[in-house]
């Protein structure tokens, strides 16, 4: 797994101008693109620092348009809201890339998600099950153990789209 630190000062007055934009880029790369998942902080010291997870280094670097003018492969609201990024940015440090070592982040049960926002909940199961189908065509497994596995990814989509919670899947197991 591949992680990119973003950090930037936002220029004053622009801070909800620069949350939307970042909300509705986060949400195309992750539904589109392939990003995993992405979180978005304000510092202390006041800059805003945006976390993004992707499968690959390759994956995002596909994915992602970089510090010049927005791909015109991109829908343009996703180009226009790239732009607002950018126009609210007051000061951009560099990116940090990384590649994830170990991996300890909490994750939302879907029971929660389903509570808090249904888009959510169906972005969590397409990211889950991509995650999942991804690991799973990497591995070298004997037919009934790949039956077993179909199973698994069966009973996982199920719970997905009945919003039940992980639980029905660990007993399934």
């Amino acid at each position: 797994m591949f992680a990119v630190v973003y950090r930037v000062f936002v220029k004053p007055g622009r801070e909800n101008d620069y949350q939307a934009a970042w909300k509705q880029v986060a949400c195309y790369f992750m539904q589109h693109r392939g990003a995993i998942g992405s979180c978005l902080h304000r510092s202390e010291e006041g800059y805003w620092v945006a976390y993004s997870r992707w499968p690959d280094k390759a994956t995002r670097d596909n994915s992602w348009p970089g510090d010049n003018a927005p791909s015109t492969q991109l829908p343009e609201d996703i180009r226009a809201a790239i732009k607002t990024l950018q126009d609210c940015g007051d000061q951009k440090l560099p990116e940090i890339c990384m590649d994830v070592v170990t991996d300890l982040l909490c994750n939302l049960t879907v029971h929660e998600l389903s509570k808090s926002d249904p888009e959510k909940l169906k972005m969590g199961r397409d990211i889950f099950m991509r995650y999942f189908l991804d690991l799973y065509k990497d591995l070298h497994i004997e037919p009934d153990t790949k039956s077993y596995l179909e199973k698994i990814i069966g009973a996982t989509q199920e719970a997905f789209k009945t919003q039940d919670d992980l639980h029905g899947i660990l007993v399934y197991l």
